[in-house]
């Protein structure tokens, strides 16, 4: 609490002390203040004018910043009678006295301690209440473990019945959007990237950019859904096959994928399968983009039987991963840091290497099944 919080409930209005002027106009001016007078250097010399009692009466001028702690510790001090409060140090804007400021400083304690108080009720309430919840929470689940039990296993029935009903809708929906307005989309922007290096009309050129920025965000929000769904390669014929298929269809982009996988792949979950499947994809696109060259490469390899790895490696351009901004921008939702996603999902990991004009090696790495768990899939 400081001094300017003070000033408007100094209680002055019982003359405590008066503040004393050369000259009393309309509007003083802050030049003609001579000091303050207290009530009791006023009662002790009554025959006295005001500008004699200056000289008996202690005061100094104070700015309204100070802290009432520090002005107090001055009334103890130097037994001064007021302090005058002066605006940067020029224009008086009131008085403070002994008695105002022990006033100030009991409500401030009165207030905190009435605080304090009401945080300690608050938190014994609060307290209680929680003991009663764990109390009634207890009794209820000591009574009814066995009904809890089997509600979790009707829950349970319901749920893998509902998960295979949306499995079905999944692989209906994942067919139409990845065989057709993906791929339309995709190609639709290429063909309008070709365009734009084909016309120098401003209008035109303006044109082609807002149809293309409407294709991107089809694009983008046709992929969310795609994300969302199953793909219909793993669905029907197992990550190789839907490894195999991407491939061919990458030479739609101009670009050649060669394949080095093992064979039989270690037997992977869905999930794990439809995750890989996907974050290749997106790297392979990568490619398209950035590295300008017609050829990658995916390579499968296991690690120490703990882990399995799937490499995206191509000649291209290359970039320094560490001065490069490894996020995409709000409108690119399938990007790096969208495999990065899909890697921690699964407990795994990807890592980039790359070098300017020397091409990028993208690793991702995720932990093999335990060889006792159940053949969930088929790859």
């Amino acid at each position: 609490m400081r001094l300017r919080d003070l000033i408007p409930h100094s209680g002055l209005q019982g003359y405590e002390a008066y503040a004393v002027f050369s000259d009393m106009p309309d509007e003083v001016p802050s030049q003609e203040f001579l000091g303050i007078v207290s009530n009791y250097t006023v009662g002790r010399y009554p025959y006295r004018i005001f500008g004699d009692l200056l000289s008996f009466s202690k005061s100094i001028p104070v700015e309204p910043s100070a802290p009432l702690d520090v002005l107090y510790s001055d009334f103890q001090q130097n037994r001064y009678d007021a302090f005058s409060v002066m605006e940067s140090g020029q224009r008086f804007i009131g008085a403070v006295t002994l008695t105002s400021l022990l006033k100030a400083l009991w409500h401030r304690e009165q207030f905190l301690t009435a605080r304090l108080q009401q945080e300690i009720s608050n938190k014994i309430f609060v307290e209680r209440q929680l003991q009663l919840t764990k109390n009634e929470l207890d009794e209820y689940l000591n009574k009814g473990v066995d009904d809890i039990f089997d509600y979790k296993q009707q829950l349970k029935m319901l749920s893998e019945n509902l998960k295979s009903v949306e499995k079905r809708e999944r692989h209906v929906l994942a067919t139409e959007l990845h065989d057709h307005l993906a791929q339309l989309l995709a190609v639709g922007r290429m063909k309008l990237a070709e365009g734009n290096h084909l016309t120098q009309n401003s209008e035109l050129l303006n044109l082609l950019n807002t149809v293309d920025h409407l294709l991107h965000e089809s694009l983008t929000y046709t992929r969310t859904l795609m994300t969302e769904l199953s793909s219909i390669h793993l669905h029907q014929s197992g990550l190789r096959a839907a490894l195999e298929g991407l491939a061919e269809k990458m030479k739609r982009f101009n670009l050649d994928v060669s394949l080095e996988i093992e064979h039989p792949i270690p037997d992977l979950s869905e999930d794990q399968q439809f995750h890989i499947y996907w974050s290749l994809r997106e790297l392979l696109f990568n490619v398209i983009k950035h590295a300008h060259v017609p050829e990658a490469g995916i390579m499968m390899q296991r690690v120490h039987e703990t882990c399995l790895q799937f490499i995206v490696s191509d000649a291209g351009s290359g970039f320094d991963p560490a001065t490069t901004e490894m996020r995409n921008s709000p409108h690119e939702h399938f990007g790096l840091s969208g495999i990065q996603g899909r890697m921690a999902a699964l407990q795994g990991a990807v890592t980039i290497h790359s070098l300017p004009g020397k091409g990028t090696r993208a690793v991702l790495t995720i932990p093999l099944p335990h060889p006792s768990s159940p053949n969930r899939s088929s790859v």
